[in-house]
C-alpha cells in the first residue's frame, strides 16, 4: 500500500471552470429561447385576459362570462402542456450536455492518471484530509479546456 500513488480532483471546481460548460449552457439558452418567448407570450395573454375578466365583470353577459372563462381555462391547459415538455426537453438536453462534459473530464482524468503514474484518483471531498499538491484539478481543467 506505500507504493500506492494517490490524487484528488475537485469535480465542483473543474465543472465551474470549464469554459465548455458555459458553452453548453448558452448553446441550450439559445435552442430553448423560442419556447420561452412562447410560455411568456401565452402567460401574458393569459394574465390580460383574467384582467379583462376581473375588470367587466358586471358589464359581461353571462354568455361572454362563459366564454371568457373557457378561453383561460384553454389558455391555462396550453401553457400547462408547453411547460411540462419545455421543462422536460431542457432537463434531457441538460443532463446530455453534462454527461458530454463528463466523458471529457474522465477521459482527462484518466490520461493524467497514466501520465503521472497515479493508481488512485478520488474526489476531494470524500477525503478528511489530502496535501494540496495531490490535487489534479487545474491539470483536468487546463486538459479538457485544450480540447474544444
Amino acid at each position: 500500500m506505500a507504493d500506492t500513488k494517490i490524487a484528488t480532483i475537485n469535480m465542483h471546481e473543474v465543472f465551474q471552470n470549464l469554459p465548455q460548460r458555459e458553452a453548453a449552457m448558452k448553446k441550450l439558452q439559445n435552442e430553448f429561447a423560442g419556447r420561452i418567448k412562447e410560455l411568456q407570450g401565452l402567460e401574458s395573454q393569459m394574465k390580460s385576459l383574467y384582467q379583462k375578466q376581473q375588470k367587466n365583470k358586471g358589464l359581461m353577459s353571462a354568455d361572454e362570462q362563459t366564454k371568457l372563462q373557457r378561453k383561460l381555462a384553454e389558455l391555462q391547459s396550453q401553457f400547462q402542456l408547453k411547460r411540462k415538455n419545455y421543462q422536460d426537453d431542457r432537463r434531457e438536453a441538460g443532463e446530455k450536455a453534462q454527461s458530454k462534459l463528463i466523458k471529457k473530464i474522465q477521459a482527462a482524468v484518466a490520461k493524467i492518471a497514466k501520465s503521472k503514474h497515479l493508481d488512485l484518483v478520488i474526489p476531494v471531498d470524500a477525503t478528511a484530509f489530502s496535501k494540496p499538491d495531490m490535487d489534479i484539478s487545474k491539470a483536468v481543467i487546463d486538459a479538457v479546456s485544450k480540447e474544444n
